[in-house]
């Protein structure tokens, strides 16, 4: 980390600003479905509400995992797969793109950016037993995922690294009789934390991974292991800076350790709005696949979005 301040990095959100960039997803692709879903599909499809939204997309993150456990993918394309994940829909609708076809898109993406290259998109929808037929569907959303990332693919730091530097350093206090297993559970605890919550959008991936280093420690030795937070301190030399790193390390700590208090999804309840997501999906399947031939007939420009954002004229992407 630089001097420029802990909270200067890109897709981090007060809890506050996440609510309200779910909230603004949720309304635009609930509006589109009020203005053209009864065109498109003779039936006015049941927009999803807020929650239902949270709920399927929070799911489905939390499948990931057992889909890169399937695929046999590396840690490091579970970690930028995730992320992808999560970031796509900090600020998207389930009920526009599908987070089961997102799920396959991210971990394809991630397969290429961290060249990865024995897992195939074919080896891939096999292991997570999906038919030929999904891969358009997933190829179709490469686009999409890369314009909400902003085509800025790099994922860093890598956690286990990380964890590796930690732990070279924790040998000079250390009284924890295997690092090499402490290192094993603090990265299950990072990727736990940031499949089952919205942690990797509220802090730096830093102060996730400190933070599960902490919890390890404290587990292994029973006291607190305050000089990972002073490592992180390191970096910066203006007190406020060292205070609100300091504010964040103990809300992350908090929360890796409130994730088993976390209730569970319900799986059948799950697929009950799955069910009512894949209606609205499919209106917005036609409202593009009418944006496809528009634009090839020269209609409209490329660069156009399928629903209204924030700052951009809605005349203007309109039919």
């Amino acid at each position: 980390m630089d001097d420029e301040g802990p909270r200067h990095y890109q897709y981090l959100f007060t809890r506050e600003a996440l609510d309200q960039s779910h909230e603004a997803a949720h309304e635009r692709a609930a509006q589109t479905l009020r203005e053209q879903g009864l065109r498109v599909l003779q039936a006015e499809p049941r927009p999803l509400n807020l929650k239902e939204s949270c709920n399927l997309v929070a799911f489905y993150a939390q499948k990931l995992p057992d889909l890169c456990g399937l695929c046999s993918a590396p840690q490091e394309v579970l970690w930028t797969s995730l992320i992808f994940f999560k970031r796509f829909f900090s600020a998207n609708s389930p009920m526009e793109f599908d987070p089961v076809t997102m799920m396959f898109t991210c971990l394809h993406v991630a397969c290429k950016v961290e060249e990865f290259r024995d897992l195939t998109l074919e080896k891939m929808l096999q292991e997570g037993g999906m038919g030929e037929q999904m891969r358009p569907r997933v190829t179709d959303l490469e686009l999409e995922l890369l314009q909400a990332l902003d085509f800025e693919l790099l994922v860093e730091p890598k956690v286990r690294p990380s964890l590796q530097i930690l732990a070279e350093e924790e040998e000079k206090w250390s009284k924890v009789a295997d690092l090499e297993e402490a290192i094993k559970k603090a990265e299950a605890l990072v990727i736990d934390v940031c499949a089952s919550t919205n942690a990797i959008l509220q802090w730096p991936t830093s102060v996730l991974i400190a933070a599960a280093w902490g919890v390890v420690l404290e587990e292994a030795v029973a006291e607190k292991a305050s000089h990972v937070c002073s490592m992180l301190l390191q970096s910066f030399t203006e007190e406020r800076h060292k205070t609100e790193l300091k504010a964040m390390f103990q809300e992350a700590v908090q929360a890796i350790k409130q994730m088993n208090c976390k209730a569970e999804l319900n799986r059948e309840a799950m697929q009950e709005i799955a069910k009512a997501a894949r209606k609205c999906q499919k209106a917005f399947d036609r409202i593009r696949e009418e944006r496809k031939q528009r634009h090839e007939a020269g209609l409209i420009l490329p660069s156009q979005s399928l629903v209204p954002r924030e700052g951009l004229s809605k005349s203007n992407l309109r039919d």
